[in-house]
């Protein structure tokens, strides 16, 4: 009489087989799984940092004059625009930007899930004697600012730093 099941060798092998593949392909996943996340906190970070360089460079292009930083070569974590009328600032509040127009409520420029960890605004001054119409003063402000995204997963660590200098109209 014919036997017609499968030895224990045959199981065994099958098995192990199968262990493997199925081990692969959990591994590539979460590698996968990993460099998406990496990705979307990457993507997170850099756009909130354009989106802020790009607020803040309008700003100190509108405005007339700065009163924080006070003096040239000075370096503040504040930023302080007379824009027209109104007064702009610029802060760090809990880990994010914050914009205040005059005394209304600050506005938060970046999302809980980015932390700004440092922002340090420094006021220049360059004077050109050598223009036809006189002395000329040109006012500029470079910002230098660092975020991080916030998360407690190492996948998803990512920080990043923009400077930015601009000129007063």
């Amino acid at each position: 009489m014919k036997n017609k099941g499968f030895t224990l060798l045959e199981v065994i092998l099958y098995v192990a087989v199968v262990s493997i593949v199925a081990l692969a392909v959990t591994s590539i996943a979460s590698s996968v799984n990993s460099g998406q996340g990496r990705t979307m906190a990457e993507s997170a970070v850099n756009s909130t940092l354009r989106f802020v360089t790009n607020r803040v460079d309008q700003d100190i292009r509108s405005a007339s004059s700065v009163t924080t930083p006070s003096s040239a070569g000075s370096s503040s974590a504040t930023l302080v625009l007379v824009v027209g009328t109104d007064t702009v600032t610029y802060s760090i509040s809990n880990n994010q930007l914050v914009r205040q127009l005059n005394s209304e409520q600050q506005v938060a420029l970046t999302g809980n899930n980015i932390k700004v960890t440092s922002i340090n605004f420094t006021l220049n001054k360059n004077t050109n004697t050598f223009l036809s119409s006189g002395v000329s003063t040109i006012t500029s402000v470079t910002m230098s600012v660092s975020a991080a995204y916030n998360s407690n997963s190492s996948d998803l660590q990512y920080s990043s730093t923009k400077t930015i200098t601009e000129i007063l109209q």
